[in-house]
């Protein structure tokens, strides 16, 4: 379903393509955090929200386990995003990211990797080593692993057990959209031990996570990290278009 059509602008104007839902407060924040971005560049974004509206099912599978029972939901994100003209695509989840290739290739317009836009951010802030916390799926995947290796850059995961902790309180967060205190404090609990053993910062490399953290020093989050690129990259094709 189409939630967020902005009619009455310029054919010429960029315009940015969200895939929502993944969950639906994070993809609020998002929306909210690319608002108040270029309201700071003095620009007024074009934006189209497509919302999957998944099952609890299929969204747990996907964090636990495996992602790709997801992929005609998000590819059909992806159909409508390019019927509705969107200049380039935003997927505010790094786990969906593990399909980015199959989506790409079905895609007609770019669409952003959330993983190319956090290591290039760290690159660019010389990090040598970092700790990473994300649902199951993602760290199992070896997806930022790998790719911060290409950069140059060690990466530290939490144990079984304290990932048993993060991919708790991202359930709980999913299911009522709420940030349990109980939660906030296994988080940050799990962010303490991995400073402990010497990691330069972390990345917060579940976008519901930053439901559940604030205020921590040396933390990147991948949802800022997005948001950023995304409105940098409208300013850049609106200058283009002109």
């Amino acid at each position: 379903m189409i939630v967020g059509i902005i009619f009455g602008f310029n054919s010429k104007e960029p315009v940015l393509g969200i895939v929502g839902g993944f969950g639906p407060e994070t993809t609020a924040e998002f929306f909210s955090k690319v608002l108040a971005l270029s309201k700071i560049k003095k620009f007024r974004p074009k934006i189209i929200i497509v919302n999957a509206a998944v099952s609890e099912l299929l969204e747990k599978q996907g964090i636990k386990e495996d992602v790709r029972p997801l992929l005609p939901v998000v590819a059909d994100c992806i159909h409508r995003l390019n019927a509705a003209d969107a200049d380039f695509i935003v997927i505010p989840c790094n786990t969906l990211h593990l399909l980015i290739d199959e989506l790409r290739a079905l895609s007609k317009k770019p669409i952003l990797s959330i993983v190319d836009v956090a290591v290039s951010e760290l690159k660019n802030k010389c990090v040598s080593n970092v700790g990473l916390l994300g649902t199951t799926t993602t760290i199992k995947s070896c997806m930022f692993q790998n790719a911060f290796a290409k950069a140059g850059i060690d990466t530290l995961i939490p144990t079984e057990n304290e990932q048993n902790m993060i991919l708790s309180a991202i359930e709980n967060v999913l299911q009522t959209g709420i940030a349990q205190k109980s939660d906030v404090t296994k988080v940050k609990q799990v962010i303490k031990n991995l400073k402990e053993r010497g990691v330069q910062c972390i990345l917060l490399a579940c976008t519901d996570l930053q439901l559940l953290v604030s205020g921590e020093e040396c933390v990147f989050d991948t949802l800022d990290l997005l948001a950023k690129a995304s409105v940098n990259n409208l300013i850049k094709a609106n200058a283009n278009s002109c």
